[in-house]
């Protein structure tokens, strides 16, 4: 996916393996079926809600306006550099 997500939930399985470039926003990600988030170049999360757990793997990720995390939830930033 690049672009832009306002609103709604992004199920990271959708991506059926590809790549993450882009901005979500006011959005909940999930991953239905335990997919990590591969992203490429930069992907932020803008006042985003992690609905499950949540693995990152590549580029570089950054949180505006907050990141909030369902109870429970577990991140595993693998080898994306979070800044």
């Amino acid at each position: 996916m690049i672009g832009t997500l306002t609103g709604g939930i992004f199920d990271v399985a959708s991506l059926n393996g590809g790549s993450f470039s882009g901005t979500l926003s006011g959005s909940t990600v999930i991953t239905s079926n335990g997919s990590a988030l591969n992203i490429s170049g930069t992907g932020y999360f803008d006042a985003v809600t992690l609905g499950s757990n949540l693995t990152t793997t590549g580029g570089t990720f950054r949180v505006l306006n907050g990141l909030t995390l369902a109870p429970g939830i577990t991140v595993n930033k693998g080898n994306t550099v979070w800044g």
